[in-house]
């Protein structure tokens, strides 16, 4: 069986341009084509990476310059990335910049774009005004949806978005999310909800995102219950990526199905004015006889 090398990365916002990406709440299908990243590799054989890295445009509160991603972005160049908190025409913030397509267009990639909040346009005649996360990928994504995940009050709609690329013939999920900031009830249930909902991937997987919590927590420790944490298998040091400035927790993650040998995970630190929070990288190996022996995901 062919083994796949490739990187992905995951971490917090991003810019302005050409080609839409993805669709509304709840939406999915066959997703946008594009050029392939200049100098991303995926090898057949000896192939030993995949980097999933969580690439950041904009802080909270804190704007940022477009394309402040793009040093970090290409000094790892990542085959996949999950992005979260990305604007669409959403707010002063951004520049009410369309941030996934101009991805798509700046970064030459595919991209799909889950929306998980819509909101009225600033001004009448514009574009309605949607905030949530997007996937990058080199491969083509040759199918995705974007999933709601459990809210309850005031709490911001938080959703699974999934999309699924076939890397060098090896097919694999990828999945992005952004869980509830405040209320661990709510975000405890939005990570029962991710596995109740991967459990139905056959085929090895990705989960990247801000899960915002600690590995101690009850929503991580639920989730590294039934998946493999790639900074517990692969990572040095605390893997600590937030705050950007000085970082002190661990709350951003790249989590695989069993079937995926991790070989590296490590923290992206030579840009923290991008976001505030830094990105995570992870190398991996899908396919072959390393990662069949494995074995593959109970989920």
């Amino acid at each position: 069986m062919t083994r796949s090398w490739t990187r992905c990365c995951a971490g917090s916002r991003p810019a302005d341009r050409p080609r839409p990406a993805g669709g509304g709440p709840g939406s999915g299908g066959t997703a946008p084509t594009g050029r392939s990243f200049p100098g991303v590799r995926c090898r057949r054989a000896r192939a030993d990476r995949d980097d999933l890295q969580h690439p950041p445009w904009l802080g909270d509160g804190r704007p940022s310059r477009p394309g402040a991603d793009r040093p970090a972005h290409r000094r790892e160049r990542p085959a996949v990335v999950g992005l979260q908190e990305v604007d669409r025409h959403w707010s002063r913030r951004s520049g009410f910049a369309d941030q996934p397509s101009w991805l798509a267009g700046e970064l030459g990639k595919h991209v799909v774009y889950g929306v998980n909040v819509e909101a009225e346009p600033s001004r009448p005649g514009e574009p309605r005004r949607q905030y949530g996360t997007a996937i990058v990928a080199r491969d083509p994504i040759v199918e995705w949806d974007n999933t709601p995940l459990p809210r309850s009050g005031r709490g911001e709609q938080r959703r699974l978005l999934r999309a699924r690329i076939v890397v060098d013939g090896v097919p694999l999920t990828v999945y992005n999310t952004h869980l509830q900031f405040g209320g661990r009830g709510e975000r405890l249930a939005q990570a029962k909800e991710i596995l109740r909902l991967l459990a139905g991937t056959e085929e090895p997987f990705v989960l990247m995102g801000d899960v915002n919590a600690t590995p101690r927590r009850a929503a991580a420790r639920v989730l590294t219950g039934m998946l493999s944490d790639a900074w517990a298998q692969a990572g040095r040091g605390r893997g600590h990526t937030f705050p950007s400035g000085r970082p002190r927790r661990r709350i951003d993650y790249v989590f695989t199905s069993a079937s995926v040998v991790v070989r590296r995970a490590a923290v992206v630190t030579s840009e923290p004015a991008a976001s505030d929070h830094l990105p995570v990288v992870a190398e991996i190996v899908v396919g072959g006889e390393e990662s069949e022996s494995a074995g593959r995901s109970e989920l």
